[in-house]
């Protein structure tokens, strides 16, 4: 026979939904680059792990990159401040 009393009922509480990463295209072109960088064997799943991303997450932005939107999204910053990113200056003056 069991005892009703002892059992315990599951926490109705409902935890908010997780938001998904949003990558900027700064972070996107600068895991591109590292990504270029990777010649020996195991060096890209090393930052993939790193950067805690799925191949088909690096396979889209580089799809991005080769279509010419990451590019696109910059149309309106300078030719200078664009390339800056490009090179991965921390320092960007405004």
């Amino acid at each position: 026979m069991t005892d009703l009393s002892l059992q315990t009922l599951p926490d109705p509480h409902v935890d908010k939904r997780p938001t998904r990463r949003r990558f900027t295209v700064a972070d996107k072109l600068r895991i591109l680059r590292d990504a270029d960088q990777c010649t020996q064997h195991g060096q890209l799943g090393a930052l993939l792990r790193r950067a805690a991303l799925y191949a088909s997450t690096l396979a889209s932005f580089r799809k991005q990159y080769q279509e010419g939107k990451l590019a696109a999204l910059y149309a309106s910053v300078s030719l200078e401040r664009f390339l800056l990113i490009l090179l991965n200056i921390r320092e960007v003056s405004t």
